[in-house]
């Protein structure tokens, strides 16, 4: 079985990026990344009381947490490994994207766009009698995704994407209100949805040593952009796609 957890972010540089953080789990892994995420908190001496958010990777004492930002860096960054096995990804992570703003509409557009990256759900009879087919969506988000009408829309539009993927969804999506250090799945969507927007805003993050990137960015800025970049390469399997306005 497959678990899908879904988490929106909005551009800072320009306000009209919308997009959408997508990561996909099989089953399997999900306990051992829930367990070795809950131990790096328990190792960094972060109160579990308080959510981890993707937004604090650069801060200064989150939360009252005390923590500087390159702890936060090294924190997030030791989360992120959890991502990943010794030799293989634990995950599947796409960030889906476009310049369209936020509406039910789009939101739609976009996860279908993710959807549409998922590899085929199942080849043969065997799969569906083992339940490798099957799929569960968490979505978080702003609370306009949870009145009856928008969810009725969301479950409409995965559905046909779904099916010729081969996938069964189970039930309907999930809309998870109320985040916390124990819906892990979602904190590794919202972190990854964080980095996403970081690099989609700086595109020639990797070049910044050019003498005009030099001059127009701050050194503190730098370091963010390269701290951005490096987390993202960690994630073995993470992808960005923009996608047609709506």
């Amino acid at each position: 079985m497959r678990l899908v957890f879904v988490d929106e972010f909005y551009g800072e540089a320009n306000k009209n990026l919308f997009g959408l953080s997508v990561v996909k789990i099989d089953s399997c892994h999900y306990q051992p990344m829930q367990s070795e995420f809950e131990q790096k908190l328990k190792e960094a001496k972060w109160p579990l009381s308080t959510e981890f958010k993707g937004r604090y990777l650069f801060s200064r004492d989150p939360k009252g947490t005390g923590k500087e930002p390159a702890e936060m860096v090294q924190l997030t960054e030791s989360i992120i490994d959890s991502l990943s096995s010794e030799s293989n990804s634990r995950c599947e992570a796409i960030c889906v994207y476009n310049y369209s703003g936020f509406s039910i509409n789009n939101y739609n557009h976009l996860l279908k766009a993710a959807i549409g990256k998922f590899q085929i759900g199942y080849s043969g009879k065997k799969d569906i009698s083992s339940g490798k087919n099957l799929i569960s969506f968490f979505l978080d988000g702003r609370s306009e995704l949870f009145n009856k009408n928008n969810q009725k829309l969301i479950a409409d539009s995965i559905y046909d994407p779904l099916t010729s993927k081969r996938y069964n969804l189970i039930e309907r999506h999930v809309g998870v209100k109320d985040s916390d250090n124990y819906t892990t799945g979602i904190i590794f969507s919202d972190t990854l949805a964080y980095i996403g927007r970081w690099v989609i805003e700086n595109p020639k993050a990797k070049d910044y040593t050019l003498l005009d990137l030099i001059e127009t960015t701050s050194d503190k800025q730098k370091k963010k952009i390269d701290s951005a970049y490096k987390l993202k390469e960690k994630v073995k399997k993470f992808c960005f796609q923009k996608v047609n306005e709506v």
